[in-house]
């Protein structure tokens, strides 16, 4: 089916941050990001520094790319590194 699987570009990839740990969610937001070309990541309510760095990432990869995202991931590491992999279609879960 041609409408299951659109064709990803930075204005269609979906972000997913998932805080819990509810399987079914986790399966249904990884599914999201992989269709869209977007990225999945988990964090827990204790981590607010988590989601701030995530949610920088997305602005970083808005603004300039892969290509800004990789610099960025290499510059700080850990959870931005985990969605500049997913974006470069290297794989990679939380």
């Amino acid at each position: 089916m041609p409408w299951a699987r659109p064709q990803a570009s930075s204005a269609s990839s979906a972000f997913l941050f998932h805080e819990g740990a509810d399987p079914i969610a986790a399966f249904a937001f990884q599914q999201i990001a992989k269709l869209t070309g977007g990225a999945y990541c988990r964090f827990d309510a204790t981590s607010a520094h988590v989601l701030k760095d995530l949610l920088s990432a997305v602005a970083v990869f808005a603004a300039g790319g892969r290509a800004a995202l990789e610099d960025l991931a290499g510059r700080r590491g850990d959870d931005i590194r985990l969605i500049a992999h997913q974006i470069a279609g290297k794989g990679g879960k939380s």
